[in-house]
């Protein structure tokens, strides 16, 4: 099977799809978008996914609308540090993600200020009445109030996993589209600097004591969700480097990737942790020679 470059049913069926994926699940709307980083030019992107924003806005869907600015904005820095810049995959992954809540958190303040009041208060109650049904109520107000205190680390996550499944499956996935490949970084290569051990550590101890400083511990889950979060990514590096070694077929990656984010994400951020220790990539690296890290 020979590549070829993107055709434009092939660039419009990628955006529709972006849209689409963004909208419904938001995780997988950045592959799309990575795929046509490549292949489509930058201006054009840059209109297409601005005239889909602004009519999201105006038809009042404001959470598609800053949704899709999320995505778009989160590839577009991490390609612009990726193509410029001699970077890790950690620095240019951080500066993209930072760039992404910088930019999104300025447009969210004009919003709100210019949107009806009590929006935050839509989504707590929004909140509260879906976890109704899972506990008492007495439990899901300490819960929502546990839940509204981490929203700011959980949006970091929530786009951490968006930029990083574009990096897991960009690659099959252009295989399948017969698309060009991509000489860029992939999830493989991804190493969180060895200080975050000593974050991990402060901000368990400072999130669980009790020490009777509600802001301190709120500020220390936040900042164990996020350095969790790097963990488990390196953690699905290591098992990325483990199924190339054992020659996993597509198929069944794709089948254990979705497994271990959604029901074992702890033991692979535990993995991730560790690996800080035992390096566990460089040990399957010597195991074949022919296996390489990027």
């Amino acid at each position: 099977m020979t590549s070829k470059p993107v055709d434009r049913v092939q660039s419009m069926l990628l955006m529709t799809m972006s849209f689409l994926l963004t909208s419904v699940t938001f995780l997988l709307g950045a592959l799309p978008l990575r795929m046509l980083q490549t292949q489509t030019r930058p201006l054009l992107l840059a209109a297409v996914n601005g005239f889909v924003i602004a009519g999201f806005m105006a038809m009042g869907q404001w959470y598609f609308g800053f949704a899709q600015l999320t995505v778009y904005v989160l590839m577009g820095s991490f390609g612009y540090f990726e193509r410029n810049l001699k970077l890790s995959l950690f620095a240019a992954s951080a500066r993209a993600v930072l760039a992404t809540i910088a930019m999104v958190s300025a447009a969210l303040a004009v919003y709100f200020q210019f949107s009806p009041a009590g929006q935050l208060e839509v989504l707590r109650e929004t909140i509260e009445v879906s976890l109704i049904k899972f506990m008492p109520p007495e439990q899901s107000s300490l819960a929502v109030e546990r839940i509204m205190g981490q929203i700011p680390s959980l949006a970091v996550v929530l786009i951490m996993s968006s930029l990083a499944v574009s990096l897991v499956f960009e690659k099959p996935a252009a295989k399948a589209m017969r698309l060009m490949p991509s000489k860029r970084w992939t999830l493989k290569s991804f190493r969180t600097p060895d200080g975050f051990v000593w974050l991990f550590v402060a901000s368990l101890l400072f999130g669980f004591l009790d020490m009777n400083q509600p802001q301190v511990q709120q500020i220390a889950m936040n900042v164990l969700n996020v350095v969790m979060a790097c963990y488990f990514f390196q953690g699905l590096a290591v098992v990325s480097v483990a199924f190339e070694q054992m020659k996993t077929g597509r198929f069944w990656r794709a089948i254990w990737y979705t497994l271990l984010l959604f029901q074992f994400s702890i033991f692979v951020g535990l993995i991730g942790l560790m690996d800080y220790w035992w390096d566990f990539r460089q040990r399957l690296l010597k195991m074949d020679p022919k296996l390489s890290e990027k």
